[in-house]
């Protein structure tokens, strides 16, 4: 083979990335050699120990299995795997609590991500071949107690149970498969205190869906969710009420948006706009201690149209980020991102600290162009490389603030 051809072959499938037949785990993209690895004939993939900083994975599960973890000490970052997380699709794992007998159907993705800062002693999780049923829906990923959710009717509803539910449940459950929510009649009843529990704000007890919280009598209708999409059930300590249970109507297509919320916090503190084919932080100044994730539902490349982000070094403040191995890039500033590649179920992060604040993000998705065929003679001579700025510079654009000023913290900016 020419030289040509080995580099042209190395570029599209590196060695260490090739699967052998009849793996159940492959690594599609990795930001080092060593940030993962599969092991046990490709049953099992590993961080190798002790991990690194910035380190990035996309890996693709090749049928139906079940993934347990036999090692896991990850960042916990505060409960809320932002930092450092193991993911099916959108549903992160970090801690001591990895995937358990989880089901995963074919052609799923996980990722693999984490951040500048403290680290654990890695992962290791392995997948056992088990046929998932075809008409299956939802998944339990993990309940406490035990027995505080469930799946029905084929795993086509999920429940707390009949009676009134327990306090301090916490359950983490997901969609198998792209699916259109809707609640089961007389079925939703979970505490809605304007005085304790703050009314609409859900901070009591609460289903959270697409970064929405979902408490009183009004659930998720007619909601249309990606395969993989978490579904969070939380009681505290309080009153209990008969609970709920949420069904799917049917599989349907996925929606025609680019991307899908899968955790906001404030559950407004993110939103989709034109149609789905942009996100944004919304009108007005972002606020403090905002946490959303976002997952392209394409393969996209993704711009912002608009972007004014506290600047700090390493952008370690208030930042977007584009989750894409070989590398995620961090952007803050007044530089987002522009014609990013965003590959289907690309994880997409925004965060904000305790300080300063700004006019925040819009993000917007256009539909990837396919990739041409290499060509088939070799160039005349090696072409010259030189580096790139994808980072295009922008000016601060201004914004009207429109948000009801109650909605968001005022702009403060003290001494840090």
């Amino acid at each position: 083979m020419p030289w040509w051809g080995l580099v042209a072959a190395l570029l599209v499938a590196p060695p260490f990335l090739r699967p052998a037949a009849g793996q159940l785990l492959v690594i599609e993209s990795t930001s080092s050699f060593t940030a993962c690895t599969v092991t046990n004939g490709g049953a099992c993939v590993t961080s190798g120990g002790s991990y690194a900083d910035s380190e990035l994975c996309r890996m693709r599960v090749t049928q139906d299995v079940t993934l347990s973890s036999s090692v896991f000490s990850v960042e916990t970052c505060g409960g809320s795997c932002y930092c450092d997380y193991f993911a099916i699709g959108g549903q992160r794992f970090c801690g001591t609590s990895g995937p358990t007998n989880a089901a995963v159907v074919a052609g799923s993705v996980l990722t693999w991500y984490t951040d500048i800062g403290t680290r654990g002693a890695g992962f290791t999780v392995c997948a056992t071949a088990h046929a998932v049923p075809a008409g299956a829906i939802f998944v339990v990923d993990a309940a406490s107690p035990a027995n505080a959710c469930s799946t029905t009717s084929s795993g086509t509803c999920i429940t707390e149970g009949a009676g009134n539910h327990g306090n301090n449940e916490r359950c983490a459950m997901r969609t198998l498969r792209p699916a259109q929510l809707t609640v089961a009649a007389s079925q939703f009843n979970v505490e809605m205190s304007t005085s304790q529990c703050g009314g609409a704000s859900c901070t009591c007890d609460y289903i959270s869906v697409l970064g929405r919280r979902y408490c009183g009598t009004t659930g998720p209708n007619n909601v249309v969710v990606a395969a993989n999409t978490p579904i969070k059930w939380y009681a505290d300590p309080g009153l209990t009420t008969s609970g709920w249970t949420i069904c799917s109507r049917a599989v349907v297509t996925p929606t025609t948006a680019y991307f899908q919320i899968d955790y906001a916090t404030p559950s407004l503190a993110c939103q989709l706009s034109s149609s789905g084919t942009c996100i944004t932080d919304g009108a007005g100044n972002h606020a403090n201690g905002e946490r959303c994730m976002f997952r392209a539902l394409r393969d996209l490349r993704v711009s912002s149209t608009s972007f004014g982000v506290e600047s700090c070094t390493s952008c370690n403040c208030d930042y977007f980020v584009v989750n894409h191995a070989p590398a995620w890039v961090r952007f803050c500033g007044t530089t987002g991102p522009s014609n990013v590649a965003a590959p289907t179920d690309t994880v997409l992060s925004w965060k904000t600290d305790s300080f300063v604040t700004a006019i925040g993000f819009t993000v917007c998705g256009t539909l990837a162009t396919p990739t041409t065929s290499p060509p088939t003679r070799a160039p005349s001579r090696v072409p010259s490389r030189a580096p790139t700025n994808s980072r295009a510079p922008s000016r601060l654009p201004t914004r009207t603030p429109t948000r009801n000023p109650t909605s968001r913290s005022p702009t403060r900016v003290p001494t840090r």
